[in-house]
């Protein structure tokens, strides 16, 4: 059975160098966890070792198992009508207690939840993302426009899908926008910004006075920023390993045939610089679980040769390892195969 294993000191080491860039800010952390389902044995040693009170999540139902033995901040940040239906059926401990809105429909469904039950809400901006998000005017009008909702402030999401930066002009004007809101709605201002995209502002600390909050994932569990593709220094990377099982070991005579038509995915199979009697392995998972592309083996004398829906082929002709049917082949997950994995039920989650 293929797994995924998180080496949780690790996590935690980078937990606390975010924390303490966060304070050295004036500005809260909130742990990003939608992709790891927010899964308890995982994020709560790392909440509680770090002294993080705050989680994102982009599904009510993961809130329900966290139980955590101290009191934790949660905030739904991909909201829709369902998730604010069930609210009557949930209990207090599993509720959000705030939501990320973007749309004045989505706002409309608050009022179909008693008084006491409507958490706080944060309005989406746009900023160049074009993923969700409420436009200036439409912000001022919705807070002006629903006094009985607990309007708090804004966020923005930065590089999710366009790829497009944060720039300190941006945040600038969008702490301009907050404060804007806070005057509509009497309160302190609040401004949360994510996700990892964020973290070469608040590095060089240009965040301080503008941003109260900053939503991180990546960045804190596996070191990384994606929308730079570069590591993050000082962190470690090393933190989230996938191990496949050896399910065959055969040599297999390979020629450069052209295929004459498509593989089981549909796709084109790529021929093999690789030709001749090769040794290959044959591996447990497929795409269902991790993507080949998302994996770096441990092992530089293995080549992967493609994939299936369920299986993993790699050439170990050239490993110095003495593999044998039942062992275990390690890669380094990133992100993306890391998130794939967790959502597959016939994946090991293993915490050491």
């Amino acid at each position: 059975m293929s797994r995924i294993i998180w080496r949780l000191a690790d996590v935690v080491e980078n937990a606390h160098k975010m924390v303490a860039l966060c304070a050295q800010s004036g500005v809260n952390l909130s742990l990003v966890t939608k992709f790891c389902l927010s899964q308890p044995e995982l994020i709560v040693p790392v909440l509680k070792t770090a002294g993080i009170n705050s989680i994102c999540d982009s599904n009510c139902q993961n809130f329900l198992l966290l139980n955590a033995p101290f009191p934790v901040h949660k905030s739904l940040i991909k909201t829709t009508t369902k998730a604010i239906q069930s609210f009557p059926q949930l209990s207090r401990n599993s509720r959000p207690d705030r939501l990320f809105v973007s749309d004045k429909g989505m706002l409309d469904e608050f009022y179909i939840l008693p008084k006491e039950m409507r958490p706080e809400v944060v309005l989406i901006a746009e900023c160049g993302d074009l993923k969700d998000g409420f436009s200036e005017e439409q912000i001022i009008a919705a807070a002006e426009s629903y006094p009985d909702l607990n309007i708090i402030g804004i966020s923005a999401n930065f590089s999710a899908l366009s790829g497009h930066l944060p720039t300190f002009e941006a945040v600038q004007k969008l702490a301009i926008l907050s404060r804007k809101v806070s005057s509509i709605r009497r309160n302190m201002p609040f401004l949360s910004i994510g996700g990892t995209a964020v973290y070469d502002l608040l590095q060089t600390g240009m965040l301080i006075g503008l941003v109260q909050e900053v939503r991180i994932g990546e960045g804190i569990f596996f070191g990384y920023n994606s929308s730079k593709r570069c590591p993050i220094p000082d962190f470690s990377q090393n933190t989230v390993l996938f191990q496949g099982e050896i399910i065959e070991i055969a040599e297999k005579r390979v020629e450069n045939i052209p295929p004459d038509g498509f593989n089981s995915l549909g796709t084109s199979f790529e021929e093999s610089v690789l030709t001749g009697n090769r040794k290959r392995a044959v591996l447990d998972f497929g795409t269902l679980a991790a993507n080949q592309n998302d994996l770096i083996p441990n092992d530089n004398g293995t080549v992967t040769v493609g994939q299936t829906s369920d299986f993993t082929v790699l050439d170990i002709t050239s490993s110095a390892q003495h593999y044998r049917t039942g062992n275990y082949v390690t890669f380094l997950a990133n992100y993306a195969s890391a998130s794939q994995a967790m959502l597959n039920p016939f994946v090991e989650k293993i915490v050491q």
